[in-house]
């Protein structure tokens, strides 16, 4: 529920502002992290210092993030990786696609939750 009211409110802003966000997921940390876009388009690492949308959202102990990734990228980021995942958020509201996997912290059940659609609406199922 959580991911997804964030994702509405960025994708909402970043229209009516006619500005664009990152939302990052932290492997290491457990954590989501938003900052704006700077104009090369990347995402701007100010959020390290001051986070000036919404605060950095910590999962809960229960629930480990274990992998994430765009949709349709080879590129993995695996909890053993010290990297981020950004996914982009523009001024049009275009949310690019990715893929998350969480599971219990013995990895007895798991779930992946992936955005369907180019307004990053998301669907979650139990693997």
């Amino acid at each position: 529920k959580h991911l997804n009211a964030v994702l509405k409110t960025l994708r909402n802003d970043a229209v009516l502002k006619s500005s664009s966000y990152c939302l990052l997921f932290d492997l290491k940390l457990q954590q989501m992290m938003t900052s704006e876009e700077v104009d090369s388009g990347e995402c701007s690492e100010e959020f390290f210092e001051k986070p000036d949308s919404l605060k950095p959202h910590e999962f809960p102990e229960d629930l480990i993030l274990r992998e994430a990734q765009l949709a349709g990228s080879s590129n993995l980021v695996s909890g053993a990786i010290n990297e981020f995942l950004e996914v982009h958020i523009n001024s049009s509201g275009f949310v690019s696609p990715f893929m998350l996997v969480f599971s219990l912290p013995d990895v007895s059940r798991s779930w992946i939750i992936e955005t369907k659609g180019i307004m990053g609406k998301l669907l979650i199922r139990e693997q």
